[in-house]
């Protein structure tokens, strides 16, 4: 989801180093900092709104139920 969205990074554990420079590069960088919010925004807002996520766990129940029509 970050990186698709763009709203952030996806980093290896191994290296402090390049965590280091990508904190940098946000601190240094307003108009990224700016983008990867509003991106990030975006996402939770079409993404994870409640009336989203009701309707897929609506879905997801009737998908699972032994009671559902469609099994």
């Amino acid at each position: 989801m970050v990186e698709e969205e763009g709203c952030g990074y996806v980093l290896p554990l191994e290296d402090p180093r390049i965590l280091a420079d990508h904190i940098l590069k946000l601190y240094e960088d307003e108009g990224l900092r700016e983008e990867m919010g509003r991106r990030g925004r975006d996402y939770a807002e079409r993404e994870l709104a409640l009336t989203v996520a009701a309707k897929r766990y609506v879905e997801l129940v009737k998908r699972i139920s032994p009671f559902s029509s469609t099994s």
